[in-house]
C-alpha cells in the first residue's frame, strides 16, 4: 500500500527531549506519504490506522483527502497514539486536501502548524539542542488548467522552504506534485 517510507535519525541518538523530559526511541523516526484519493470512508481510515500502527510510522503525510472541514475534524478520532492535522479547501474539497497523522510521542515537539489553500500543510518540530525540523506535505492540481492556483502554491511552497532555511531548520518535503517533468517547462536557473 505505501511505498514512500523513509527513516530519519535526529541527532544520531534517537533521543528527543521536551521540557526537560526525555523520550527515547530504539529506532529512527519513520515517515511516509500517501495519496489516499479520498478519505471519507471508515474502511479507508481503518486501513490507514492499521498500517501506521503495524509499521510503527511516526509521521504519515496524506494527499488528496477530499475532506470538507466539517468532516475532517471527526477523522481518526479513535486513534489512541496519533493526532491528526488537516488542511482542506473550502471552495473545492473534491480535488484537494492534505494532512498528517503524527504519533503523540512526536506531536509533543510540534511548535507550529502552517496551512495553505488545501494544498500545503507543514509542521515545525523543535527538538533538544536547537534541532529543528519542518515537515511539508503538498498536493498539487493534476489539472494544468488551474495554472494560477498551481503557481500560487509553488510560490507559497518556495516561501515556506526559504523561511525554514533562514531559521536553520531541516526540511522534509513530501506529497504528490502531480507533475510529469517532460510536460512542464522548468527554468533550470531556479
Amino acid at each position: 500500500m505505501m511505498n514512500n517510507q523513509k527513516n530519519i535519525k535526529i541527532n544520531n541518538h534517537h533521543q528527543l527531549t521536551s521540557n526537560n523530559k526525555k523520550t527515547e526511541y530504539n529506532t529512527p523516526l519513520k515517515f511516509c506519504t500517501h495519496n489516499v484519493r479520498g478519505l471519507s470512508t471508515q474502511s479507508k481510515q481503518f486501513q490507514l490506522m492499521q498500517y501506521i500502527e503495524l509499521n510503527n510510522i511516526h509521521i504519515m503525510g496524506l494527499s488528496e483527502t477530499k475532506l470538507k472541514n466539517s468532516t475532517a475534524k471527526y477523522c481518526f478520532k479513535k486513534l489512541n497514539n496519533y493526532i491528526s492535522y488537516f488542511e482542506n479547501s473550502s471552495s473545492s474539497p473534491q480535488g484537494a486536501g492534505v494532512g498528517f497523522l503524527i504519533h503523540k510521542n512526536v506531536a509533543k515537539f510540534i511548535h507550529k502548524v502552517g496551512k495553505f489553500n488545501g494544498r500545503i500543510i507543514y509542521v515545525d518540530l523543535f527538538f533538544k539542542e536547537h534541532n529543528r525540523l519542518r515537515i511539508i506535505q503538498i498536493y498539487l492540481h493534476a489539472n494544468i488548467q488551474n495554472r494560477k492556483e498551481i503557481d500560487q502554491t509553488y510560490n507559497m511552497l518556495s516561501n515556506i522552504v526559504k523561511e525554514a532555511h533562514n531559521n536553520n531548520t531541516k526540511i522534509i518535503l513530501m506529497g504528490d506534485f502531480n507533475i510529469s517533468p517532460e510536460k512542464r517547462h522548468i527554468d533550470p536557473r531556479k
